[in-house]
């Protein structure tokens, strides 16, 4: 079993952030884009996710196998991070804290813009 968010990349939370007129930081039109594309996938799949996560032990041990649409060098925690607020703010993660996830790299690979994303599973 696993979660698929297909059709975008995965962008950087932390390297897009905007600071307003009035000194408030934001993440960037792009980072916002890809939260409202990701949102609903998410909801779609949360029954899925519940299933993977049944009877395994805290902290989650969470894979994340990347579709890249360039060969341009990224920041893996910075683009977990993204996921991980997602994850967190849709009920799939209490706290993406140590004492409740793990975050491991599971590998990556080059291809079409529109084969881009995200798969991820329980270990």
């Amino acid at each position: 079993m696993q979660i698929e968010l297909i059709g975008q990349n995965v962008p950087s939370k932390k390297n897009s952030k905007i600071i307003t007129k009035n000194k408030r930081v934001i993440s960037s039109k792009l980072v916002q884009y890809y939260e409202r594309w990701a949102t609903p996938l998410l909801k779609e799949q949360l029954s899925i996710w519940q299933q993977m996560v049944q009877n395994k032990p805290l902290p989650l041990k969470v894979s994340f196998y990347f579709y890249r649409d360039s060969k341009h060098r990224w920041d893996f925690v910075n683009i977990v991070q993204v996921i991980a607020d997602l994850m967190q703010k849709e009920g799939y993660l209490v706290d993406d804290d140590t004492k409740n996830f793990i975050p491991l790299y599971a590998g990556e690979e080059v291809t079409t813009k529109k084969e881009a994303g995200v798969i991820i599973t329980i270990e």
